[in-house]
């Protein structure tokens, strides 16, 4: 049975707010190496594809073909970790870290599995303070907006999953 234990969230900081020429690659998602700590879930990927009706007249069934995939947006809840982000001279929050990233730049995203399945795409990020409670963890949601296909590959177990990163073996498919 597989379990969500050690599922990771990784980025890298985009530079401009458009995708890259050529979009996500093997290559790409190679160099997505920045964690992001606190993850408490992450929603499907994509759905399944609308249908589009192509029955006609003379069909005796209906006839469909696939459409537009939804899930465009992923909503990724966090728990508030404290000074897990380095940035210069002080540790910051993940929350903070997350701040500096929602700006209009399209940033690398690769979610990363205990067996080394990797998912990765193109995406900004809007980062919303989550309710607050007596006696619970302090929440946040992160929304990723992809900009890109999820492209999917797997990387041959051999350590730790931040050393998984570095062995792509192939690309299986693209979402």
């Amino acid at each position: 049975m597989a379990t969500t234990i050690g599922i990771k969230l990784f980025y890298a900081k985009g530079t401009s707010d458009s995708v890259p020429e050529g979009g996500m690659t093997e290559e790409t998602a190679g160099h997505i190496v920045t964690p992001l700590y606190g993850v408490q879930n992450i929603p499907e990927l994509q759905t399944a594809p609308s249908s589009i009706d192509v029955t006609s007249l003379e069909d005796y069934e209906e006839q469909s073909e696939p459409g537009l995939i939804s899930g465009s947006s992923l909503g990724i809840t966090m728990n508030y970790k404290a000074g897990v982000y380095a940035a210069g001279t002080e540790d910051k929050s993940n929350f903070e870290q997350c701040l500096d990233l929602s700006n209009d730049y399209v940033h690398s995203w690769k979610i990363l599995l205990p067996n080394g399945r990797w998912f990765a795409f193109y995406g900004k990020i809007r980062t919303t303070i989550g309710a607050m409670a007596v006696a619970s963890a302090q929440q946040f949601t992160i929304t990723l907006f992809k900009r890109s296909r999820v492209l999917t590959g797997y990387t041959a177990p051999t350590g730790t999953a931040d050393n998984q990163l570095n062995s792509i073996q192939s690309v299986k498919s693209v979402l």
